[in-house]
Parts: structure tokens; C-alpha cells; sequence
């Protein structure tokens, strides 16, 4: 829709706006997908460190590592189901 209004805007000469609950969740949930990686990789990379300090092992640390992941992609798609399914 905000590509459409900028057309509009240019065409006709006025200004438009996108306001809403609507438009702020959508904002909310695109600048949470940019920084994703950013957080996995702040929280990732420490804890990993931590870990094989910790233990002096390789596999539990991988092991945990993995495991945090599967649960956030369980997250995300108990999320999804929940959105999809009711």
C-alpha cells in the first residue's frame, strides 16, 4: 500500500499517510525480521564460548547450541500454527 501512495502522491500532488494498528505491526514485524540474525548471533557466540570453557568439550556445547536453535524454530512455527489454525 505505501508503494501505491507514493505513486498517488506523485501523481496528484498531495500527501498521504499510513497510520493504524495494522501499519505498526507491520513495521514492528519488519524491523524484528532484520535484526534476527543479529540477536541469534549476540546470544549464539557467547554462550558458545562460555560453554566449551566451561565443559572443555566440543559436543555439549554444539549440542546446546543446536538445541537452542530447534527451540527457536519450534517457537516459530508453533507461532505460525497458532496464526494459521486458530
Amino acid at each position: 500500500m505505501r508503494a501505491k501512495s507514493r505513486d498517488m502522491s506523485a501523481a496528484h500532488g498531495v500527501t498521504l499517510g499510513i497510520t493504524g494498528f495494522t501499519a505498526l505491526a507491520i513495521d514492528v514485524s519488519d524491523r524484528l525480521a532484520d535484526v534476527l540474525p543479529l540477536y541469534l548471533l549476540t546470544v549464539l557466540g557467547p554462550s558458545l564460548v562460555v560453554l566449551l570453557l566451561v565443559f572443555r568439550s566440543i559436543l555439549v556445547p554444539v549440542l546446546a547450541t543446536v538445541g537452542f536453535l530447534l527451540s527457536v524454530a519450534a517457537t516459530f512455527g508453533a507461532n505460525t500454527a497458532v496464526f494459521q489454525w486458530g
